[in-house]
């Protein structure tokens, strides 16, 4: 088992996972106090829905580098959608999903860092995920080096002035691996943002692993309270060609599906034990596809998104997620914006276009 690999790095034979973990919490780790609507674009939400939306926006490199047909402009359209959109789509979160940059250099941070800039201007909740792309060399943590490109432009002092910012994983201004707490409709949630580190990979550092596991472990025990999303570069592999199948309300739903990639499937070994836990986003692999796991009773659901390799770059394409309370459901949509803060074009098949069970 991938999990049972990582312990016999650390010299261990057949361990239990939970109990390696609560080993490694030994040291001290600082913690401040229904069917998919295809063909269309979605149903507007009604006035008195209880509902709040989630963008997600998924791998910028090829923006940033202006790459294979991609442009600035095109991150540029993301970030004017989420301004306009912010009051009538209720959006109380975003969500960067990692490979900001192509190649890691000062300055693609810096046109990143003027591009989404505005988010922090207009005090929107926003959060950025560390890809493989972000790091040098490619693959390879920072541990903490305040030097990074990622932390020159994306550290500590970019959010601390920030409520909704929680803190990270280290005591310097490094961000590899922090977490967000934020509210909407009427209820709480902390977003935990997990460095990439992918085992099998030439720069994998499995004592980080476990320090990284332990430092969300115990997040998750200290906001209890809260429900968590996860977010990570890398969590899922490619989509399958065998779909998946379940049932929501005696309805059979099939969906796009996804083994777990060899980060995702450590990081669900230990999420899954926490019940707060009910989402988790990731990229890195090019396409859509969605996870549903349970375990004692506790369902968490995992979603793919990337469009870098679909032509220009991605084209634009983005990510909007609407968390109904009123309906206990996310509904799921795809899209490209323009220029002008307006949707240019809906993606409208049935792993771009759903609407699943909210907890469930």
């Amino acid at each position: 088992m991938l999990i049972y690999a990582i312990v016999c790095l650390c010299g261990c034979k057949k361990a239990d996972f939970k109990n390696k973990i609560e080993e490694v919490k030994k040291t001290p780790v600082e913690v401040p106090g229904s069917q998919p609507q295809s063909g269309s674009k979605p149903q507007p939400s009604t006035p008195k829905e209880e509902l709040f939306s989630i963008v997600v926006i998924p791998d910028t490199q090829y923006y940033i580098s202006e790459k294979f047909g991609g442009t600035l402009g095109m991150f540029e359209n993301q970030i004017k959608w989420i301004l306009k959109n912010r009051d009538a789509e209720r959006i109380g979160y975003v969500a960067h999903l990692g490979d900001i940059t192509e190649s890691n250099t000062e300055g693609e941070w810096k046109k990143a860092k003027d591009i989404m800039t505005p988010l922090l201007e207009n005090d929107i909740p926003f959060g950025v995920a560390i890809g493989n792309h972000d790091q040098t060399p490619y693959g390879k943590p920072s541990l903490g080096n305040v030097n990074s490109g990622f932390n020159v432009y994306f550290g500590k002092p970019a959010f601390s002035s920030k409520d909704w910012y929680g803190g990270s994983i280290y005591n310097n201004n490094s961000s590899d691996s922090h977490y967000d707490l934020f509210s909407a409709n009427g209820e709480n949630f902390i977003a935990i943002y997990i460095d990439y580190n992918e085992p099998g990979t030439r720069w994998y550092d499995s004592i980080y692993e476990l320090k990284t596991l332990a430092w969300t472990d115990s997040l998750l025990n200290v906001y209890r309270d809260r429900k968590a999303i996860i977010i990570s570069h890398c969590i899922l592999e490619l989509p399958k060609k065998t779909p998946g199948t379940t049932y929501f309300n005696n309805v059979k739903f099939s969906y796009v599906t996804s083994d777990f990639a060899p980060q995702g499937k450590n990081l669900y070994e230990m999420v899954k034990l926490h019940k707060n836990v009910f989402l988790m986003l990731c990229g890195h692999y090019t396409g859509e596809s969605l996870r549903i796991d349970t375990y004692d009773g506790h369902t968490i659901k995992t979603f793919l998104t990337d469009y870098q390799f679909r032509g220009k770059g991605g084209g634009g394409m983005m990510r909007l997620m609407r968390f109904s309370k009123t309906r206990q459901t996310i509904a799921v949509s795809s899209f490209i914006p323009d220029s002008t803060g307006q949707v240019l074009q809906w993606e409208t098949d049935a792993d771009s276009q759903y609407e699943v069970p909210l907890y469930n």
